[in-house]
């Protein structure tokens, strides 16, 4: 599964959506992004208390 797909936009621009539940973090959108305006952050997971 795919964590970013592209709608067009207006005029045809391509419009990035994210799943952050299917990102992996394996860094593959950075490379593909012909601007470089992708960035990844470390997010930090809470534990669940039950």
């Amino acid at each position: 599964m795919r964590a970013i797909r592209f709608h067009l936009g207006l005029g045809g621009q391509q419009i990035p959506d994210l799943d952050s539940e299917a990102c992996t973090g394996c860094g593959a959108c950075l490379v593909a992004c012909p601007n470089g305006s992708i960035e990844m952050r470390e997010i930090k997971l809470q534990e669940e208390v039950l």
